[in-house]
């Protein structure tokens, strides 16, 4: 008798995940809701800049730039501020590869409970870069509830994780922690008001 498509084990190429985890139970700190929380959630949920992801979209043209992901330098800049190297920022542009990209990161899969370093690690979820994916992965993480916070030395880390329905069964596609004042200083460089931001707008 054929199995059903729900009870196909896929845990050999993928990481399966349920959809009430404990870790996402945990209470997030009132002090971490505030404005600036608010101003997050307008900019990557609201008016992200992924082409896939919102309905009410703002395009980074629409603060002044021009084509800024051809821009090495505008990608430096992000990378920059959360001191992304090869090893922090991975990518792989097949959502079966993504198991063995994490593996070999060597994190474990209770990456909410160790603070070491901000990172981004990510399958292709369908935009023009992977830039934009790892935005639209962190849009998905907060829509739809899927992280936590923690405060370590008076910084505010916020774990987030993406999934995506394979045979009825969630299965991950992207494990990203980065600080809050990380994602606030980003917003103000695509929003082009840093001051290195708006040198490289104008060229």
């Amino acid at each position: 008798m054929a199995k059903k498509q729900n009870d196909r084990d896929i845990s050999n190429k993928y990481i399966v995940v349920s959809e009430n985890e404990e870790w996402l139970q945990r209470p997030i700190s009132q002090k971490f809701c505030d404005e600036d929380f608010l101003r997050i959630v307008l900019f990557y949920v609201l008016h992200s800049p992924c082409k896939k992801s919102s309905y009410s979209r703002v395009n980074l043209e629409d603060y002044g730039w021009k084509n800024p992901w051809h821009k090495e330098k505008f990608k430096e800049i992000i990378d920059g501020k959360a001191n992304f190297n090869e090893k922090s920022f991975r990518f792989t542009s097949a959502h079966k590869d993504f198991k063995t990209l994490w593996i070999e990161t060597e994190k474990p899969d209770n990456f909410y409970d160790e603070i070491s370093e901000e990172f981004a690690v990510f399958s292709h979820a369908g935009e023009s870069n992977p830039h934009l994916d790892m935005l639209h992965h962190i849009r998905n993480s907060l829509a739809h509830g899927r992280f936590t916070v923690k405060k370590h030395n008076k910084e505010f880390y916020i774990f987030m994780e993406d999934v995506r329905e394979v045979y009825n069964q969630l299965a991950v596609n992207a494990r990203i922690v980065l600080k809050k004042k990380t994602l606030l200083n980003w917003i103000d460089i695509f929003e082009c008001k840093s001051e290195e931001a708006k040198k490289l707008c104008q060229d």
